[in-house]
């Protein structure tokens, strides 16, 4: 998969170059679960923007 991959964030579908984000299976697992209990259809290859996930990291300070 290159940089210029096109995936769709879980959180708004949009769609984002693979560089904007990452993969759910990439994050720490209480991240990764504290995202599942808002998305419990998300597993590991699903893909979050950077930007939804500053939410849950800012969360977590």
């Amino acid at each position: 998969m290159d940089e210029y991959h096109t995936l769709n964030c879980l959180v708004d579908h949009s769609e984002k170059s693979l560089v904007e984000g990452i993969l759910l299976k990439e994050l720490d697992n209480t991240l990764k679960h504290t995202i599942q209990r808002d998305f419990p259809e998300a597993v590991a290859e699903y893909f979050i923007c950077f930007e939804h996930l500053l939410t849950y990291r800012l969360s977590f300070i």
